[in-house]
């Protein structure tokens, strides 16, 4: 049956290490197909049910696990309420996401000789134009100079203040940052970085990036040493934290409120992804090679014979020269002074304890 075939594949994604976050939407994807065509036995899949996911696809809301109007919703309930409140549906590239998670399903299924086609074979929704086509742009050096301008980029809430600054010197991806913790910064042969392992995307997103040189006098070394001694495990206390989206709390900030009303960048094209791309253009403007940056930014750079074998992954010191070569515009990003954030520690101390007395209340009622 389709749903015993599922459970199985998601149980082979968990003890291969497949990276958490494509796990999580690799499972959305299979519920989906599955909460759309109904329990069936793999042999009737028919190209009905895979014109009924992508009509689905093609009418299912942005966003939607966050709204309130579709929580708990089956997914043709969803569509339903979708129609009525006509949402922002999802980008081409995010639908192709979608049916390429069901394509690698039948494809396992044929490998296992369950099938003898996949149902998805041919079907595609952009096409190489679109494939193409850059969905994210880089910040320009005007941009930053909006983003970080020391009026406007003064906040008291940690996140805010690091969450960008890491994403623009170190790349990384907005759900590594809103989910680090205090032990993932450590020094390495005197060399500070970070290490990027908990929910990863791909097995290649798994590193080690030291830290570029800018990050240490804005004293970043110092805040999680001051995370550190308030016993916090986060590195962002109190960051409005979801399981399949640790960084939302970060980007729906930035991309909402701060750059679009604040900043006025109103460009669709950017986002807070931007910063990765930007990291990367400069990279690449810096002279470092296409495999050098996925070292830092955690793409795959392939599995050829050469790479497998013979080219040897940067050591640690190449990597920290790496990400020091790479030159960013002069911005006059302010330093938070000393004990900035300690109220807000404070706070978010007196919010936990309510809420553990609130737990041990309710425990009590039970009993």
């Amino acid at each position: 049956m389709l749903s015993e075939r599922i459970k199985a594949f998601l149980f082979q994604m968990k003890i291969q290490g497949r990276g958490e976050i494509n796990y999580l939407d690799t499972s959305f994807t299979l519920r989906l197909f599955l909460g759309l065509v109904g329990d069936k036995d793999l042999s009737e899949i028919s190209p009905t049910d895979l014109d009924t996911f992508l009509e689905a696809l093609g009418r299912w809301p942005a966003h939607a696990s966050k709204k309130p109007a579709y929580r708990g919703l089956s997914p043709r309930d969803v569509l339903k309420v979708a129609k009525r409140r006509h949402d922002k549906g999802l980008a081409p590239r995010t639908k192709e996401k979608r049916l390429d998670h069901l394509r690698v399903f039948f494809n396992n299924c044929m490998q296992r000789r369950l099938l003898t086609y996949n149902p998805c074979a041919g079907l595609h929704i952009t096409n190489k134009e679109q494939d193409d086509q850059e969905t994210r742009l880089p910040f320009s050096e005007r941009d930053l100079r909006l983003i970080f301008d020391s009026q406007r980029f003064n906040h008291t809430r940690p996140y805010k203040y690091w969450g960008p600054i890491l994403a623009l010197y170190l790349g990384m991806r907005l759900n590594e940052i809103g989910q680090l913790r205090t032990d993932d910064l450590e020094q390495i042969d005197d060399i500070w970085g970070l290490h990027v392992r908990h929910q990863v995307k791909n097995r290649s997103s798994r590193r080690f990036i030291p830290l570029h040189p800018s990050l240490l006098p804005l004293g970043f070394v110092e805040y999680v040493q001051e995370v550190q001694a308030h016993s916090f495990d986060l590195l962002f206390p109190s960051l409005p934290w979801s399981l399949h989206r640790p960084g939302d709390g970060i980007g729906d900030w930035f991309n909402r409120t701060y750059l679009r009303k604040a900043c006025k960048i109103t460009d669709p094209a950017k986002t807070f992804h931007s910063f990765r791309h930007t990291f990367a253009s400069l990279a690449e403007r810096s002279g470092l090679s296409d495999h050098r940056i996925a070292r830092l930014t955690g793409h795959s750079i392939g599995a050829s014979i050469l790479r497998r074998h013979y080219i040897q992954p940067a050591t640690l010191q190449e990597r920290a020269e790496d990400i020091a070569k790479i030159r960013f515009p002069a911005l006059e990003i302010p330093v938070p002074p000393k004990g900035c954030f300690e109220h807000y520690f404070k706070r978010v101390k007196i919010l936990e304890s309510r809420k553990q007395r609130s737990k041990r209340k309710i425990k009590d009622e039970q009993r």
